[in-house]
């Protein structure tokens, strides 16, 4: 395990569980400052509707896409939204997707600050004052962010992701979802002795992921061996 997944399962105080599938979305709700939404035929324009009319500022932009899960969060708090249409697995690993973002990119960003800045940089964090000037110095310095609001929607018109940093967060995102999830150990503990087309389909039933993710979980677990190319067949003794 990563030092930065460490770190997000710490601060997160979610990292430990002996039950599987895991509850997360009652985890989540009871430990953090989470709630979740479900909406029908979820879309970036109904998430944006949904708070405009509660007075909750946005950044959308972008045409108008499907989603499985959004999330809007600000000064520590976050709204998940999940598409009710989905069917359960989905909607799990939609929330713990979203729920991974919020843990990363705000979580992890406020812990950060207060550590290094201490606790009189927790107003700036929360919304409640703008940082000072020697406040703002010293998070160059000491290269610590201020702003926990990440905006990570924007995508091509066919809803690619268009930017190097979105990317990565997503990456980093399916990462810890699966942590959360369905913790690697836990998934190797399980395949022992389980024939390898029976794999996924035991870590589907075992963890609730949808079936596509088990299945790029497990092959993750267990690589295809490569084949090897014309240059390795060349550098053969």
């Amino acid at each position: 395990m990563t030092g930065w997944m460490r770190e997000a399962l710490e601060v997160s105080g979610l990292g430990a569980t002996v039950d599987f599938p895991r509850d997360l979305v009652v985890e989540a709700s009871a430990a953090l400052p989470v709630t979740r939404v479900l909406l029908q035929q979820l879309t970036s324009a109904h998430v944006a509707h949904w708070c405009a009319s509660r007075g909750i500022p946005t950044n959308p932009s972008g045409p108008d896409r499907v989603l499985h899960g959004a999330i809007v969060a600000r000064f520590g708090n976050a709204v998940i939204f999940i598409d009710a249409n989905d069917d359960v697995a989905e909607q799990l690993y939609s929330f713990g997707h979203e729920l991974a973002h919020f843990i990363i990119e705000d979580l992890m960003t406020r812990a950060r600050a207060l550590r290094v800045l201490g606790e009189g940089i927790r107003p700036v964090l929360d919304g409640m004052r703008p940082a000072t000037p020697e406040e703002r110095i010293s998070s160059v310095l000491t290269r610590v962010s201020l702003d926990t609001r990440t905006h990570l929607m924007a995508r091509t018109s066919a809803g690619r992701v268009c930017t190097w940093a979105v990317d990565d967060a997503e990456r980093m995102a399916d990462d810890l979802a699966l942590e959360l999830l369905a913790p690697r150990a836990r998934v190797r503990s399980l395949l022992r002795g389980v024939d390898a087309p029976l794999a996924a389909i035991e870590v589907q039933r075992g963890f609730g992921l949808p079936a596509s993710v088990a299945a790029v979980l497990v092959e993750a677990l267990n690589p295809k061996p490569r084949s090897p190319s014309t240059l390795d067949l060349l550098n053969l003794e």
